[in-house]
């Protein structure tokens, strides 16, 4: 894994609220020097020592929020306001290497529509990568059993010409040892072929894995 760690530029984790995890996950981060952080089910104080932390609002309560190295440019892009849905967005720069990333969380409660679906991929400037923990279930990403909200999703990607890398791998360990696929990557087409995908092999305190 060691060598998983080192290449990462992402790395994509539903933290379960992060605090009690922040030391074991600072030292992490300075170890591999993970450039994009993403981290979801955070409060909105959260802060990471030589990261720019970027939050999502919703209603005054942020889920999720994108850390950025302070050795990459960062701009907040702004998109549609979508109720019950959280999610920001900011356009990354290190080198040649320009991308925008999506740091999304939707909770299982939320009803959504294929209209609040384009809207999270309105305006992004290519190449992107939008990633979260979107609970919905499809086969496009490893998920048992397909749901509703699944196959919403299925369409709005076969719509929109946009790519999942998720390799089928399981995301979520519940706590009767099954597991299910949650956290979903979804890139624009133009990068597909370049990207790498894994899961990690623990869970580092949180009943999902982080994904680089």
């Amino acid at each position: 894994m060691d060598s998983l760690y080192k290449r990462a530029f992402v790395m994509q984790w539903n933290a379960r609220w992060v605090r009690n995890k922040l030391p074991d996950l600072k030292l992490f981060l300075l170890k591999y020097q993970i450039r994009v952080p993403v981290q979801a089910y955070v409060k909105n104080d959260f802060r990471l020592s030589g990261y720019n932390v970027f939050s999502s609002c919703n209603q005054g309560v942020s889920r999720t929020v994108l850390c950025v190295r302070r050795d990459c440019t960062a701009a907040v892009q702004q998109g549609p306001q979508i109720p019950s849905v959280d999610h920001v967005s900011c356009r990354i720069r290190q080198g040649k290497l320009q991308l925008t990333v999506v740091s999304l969380y939707i909770p299982p409660s939320v009803t959504i529509s294929k209209h609040t679906l384009r809207s999270i991929f309105s305006g992004l400037q290519s190449p992107f990568l939008v990633v979260g923990d979107i609970n919905a279930h499809s086969h496009m990403w490893g998920s048992v059993k397909p749901d509703r909200k699944g196959q919403l999703w299925d369409d709005i990607i076969e719509e929109l010409d946009v790519c999942v890398p998720n390799d089928g791998s399981h995301t979520y360990l519940r706590r009767d040892f099954s597991t299910d696929a949650l956290d979903v990557s979804i890139c624009s087409r133009d990068i597909f072929k370049s990207l790498s995908w894994a899961t990690d092999v623990e869970g580092r305190g949180s009943d999902h894995l982080p994904i680089y």
